[in-house]
């Protein structure tokens, strides 16, 4: 995780995300990993996120620093612009470097 450009985590209805959570616990403790993180929840039309209780509670000290992002639960395509859109989100979050010798 130390090495990757962006952390993806994605909750679904039907997913298990007990699994993720040695992973999502080194992420919450470490702030050089929040930034560059991205949580993906599958949600109902209510507002209830799917994800542990652990991960949700712990979450909401955490969500002014990582990114979050709802998704109607079922619905694919949504999820895939969801998806597509965060990345290009953080990538235009990068400064951009220009060599010296380029003329742009």
């Amino acid at each position: 995780m130390h090495n990757s450009d962006v952390i993806i985590f994605l909750f679904t209805k039907g997913g298990q995300s007990d699994g993720r959570g040695m992973e999502i616990e080194h992420i919450f403790s470490t702030p050089f990993l929040i930034w560059k993180s991205i949580m993906i929840f599958e949600e109902e039309s209510d507002g209830r996120r799917y994800g542990s209780e652990l991960i949700l509670d712990e979450l909401k000290n955490l969500e002014e620093h990582i990114k979050v992002a709802p998704v109607s639960v079922g619905d694919e395509e949504a999820l895939l612009e969801t998806i597509e859109s965060q990345l290009v989100n953080f990538l235009s979050e990068y400064a951009r470097v220009v060599p010296k010798d380029s003329r742009i």
